[in-house]
């Protein structure tokens, strides 16, 4: 059933022209409280910003360094109850909370593996939930963890008190290294080394969202399946539709190992501020190599998963994004209510799902202006309908 999305535009942050506290160089992760408050990592610039639901600024923390509550690796953020925020520090290993005005409250050291492995270049081809970890109702997480299976991912639940402990086992489809690892060395003295660890293409990729009731939705699979989680770690509910995924083709590799070969390689290597013109260009050249040779050993699946993307609203409402056209491009969206009724489908011209879904319709995407600065734009999803319907 084709349903179209009625939304408003709220306001927008960021851009190059924006004010100076929302001038970033990457949104790496985004998160609503329940209040309505959000909150951006850029990890390029290692700023944590938090901003009012009228979006105006409210605080940040900036600093860098090894101490408490200071940035080395900021990867991946999300809200906790009460208003505070928890970053995931790959630097640290540990998880830093902050409270709601933005005081450091303390630091917990833990081990995040598929938060480190998230930028495998394998990963750029499929979508991959943002969060990393997930904010269960009772202020627990949850996140991926390690197992000598190939064929199982556990997903965690960590608890503050007392550390983690599984909660399910997902499916996993085991992964090659293709040709093997390949480490291009340091371009300059201190800077990051690139290490191409090429995985297949299409791989598919492990999706997790919770209800407000503490049920998790769970993607494991290449096939149309939404696993419903009951809190004590047992599937309760499928959804599913009678979509198969697509074969992966010859053109579709070479169409994809063109598309990387030409990406344009920037210099992402941390500390550029301090160089000069011809180490910024050296450093740039090893970047461009980097990508032309790591796309000639792109290695891939044999199917490309029909879902792309997972996510729950406010609402308690499962977006589910297929697959589009020849894997690249973004797919129509379904929609099922909380009891797992299918509502219908979004066309893929029309809304997607967001980078994070926020209370009372709130929905934030993370767009470029035509500077390429990041910006965040804020919609409110007034209501879904029918296609066709009076008023629609």
């Amino acid at each position: 059933m084709p349903l179209v999305a009625v939304v408003e535009h709220v306001f927008s942050v960021g851009g190059a022209n924006g004010e100076a506290w929302a001038s970033f160089n990457k949104i790496g992760s985004l998160a609503f409280d329940a209040s309505g408050n959000w909150a951006i990592l850029d990890p390029v610039q290692r700023r944590l910003v938090a901003v009012a639901p009228n979006g105006s600024f409210r605080w940040e923390v900036a600093r860098t360094g090894e101490g408490p509550g200071e940035f080395r690796t900021p990867l991946m953020l999300n809200a906790l109850p009460g208003g505070r925020a928890a970053v995931y520090d790959s630097g640290h290993k540990s998880l830093l909370v902050f409270r709601a005005d933005g005081e450091f409250m303390e630091q917990h050291p833990i081990h995040h593996e598929s938060l480190e492995d998230s930028n495998d270049r394998g990963a750029r081809q499929v979508r991959r939930d943002a969060k990393g970890f997930w904010t269960l109702p009772d202020g627990r997480l949850l996140m991926a963890g390690r197992s000598g299976d190939a064929h199982a991912k556990p997903i965690d639940i960590y608890s503050w008190d007392d550390g983690r402990s599984n909660f399910y086992s997902a499916w996993r489809m085991p992964t090659t290294v293709g040709e093997g690892t390949t480490n291009l060395g340091n371009p300059l003295p201190n800077t990051t080394l690139l290490v191409a660890r090429p995985k297949p293409v299409f791989s598919p990729p492990l999706l997790v969202d919770v209800l407000s009731d503490g049920r998790v939705a769970v993607v494991d699979s290449i096939g149309y399946r939404v696993k419903i989680i009951s809190t004590t770690g047992a599937v309760s509910g499928v959804l599913e539709r009678a979509i198969s995924p697509l074969d992966v083709t010859a053109r579709m590799k070479r169409e994809l190992r063109s598309r990387e070969a030409q990406r344009s390689a920037r210099p992402a290597v941390l500390g550029l501020s301090h160089r000069s013109r011809e180490e910024v260009a050296a450093i740039s050249a090893a970047l461009a190599r980097h990508e032309r040779e790591a796309a000639s050993r792109m290695s891939f699946a044999e199917q490309i998963p029909v879902i792309q993307a997972l996510a729950v609203d406010s609402e308690d409402r499962v977006w589910v994004a297929r697959a589009g056209r020849g894997g690249a491009a973004d797919g129509p969206t379904d929609v099922f209510a909380s009891s797992g009724e299918y509502m219908g489908t979004l066309a893929a011209a029309d809304i997607r799902i967001p980078a994070a879904f926020g209370p009372g319709g709130l929905m934030a995407y993370v767009e470029k202006d035509v500077f390429d600065a990041p910006v965040v734009r804020m919609m409110r999803l007034l209501r879904l309908e029918r296609a066709g319907a009076p008023g629609g």
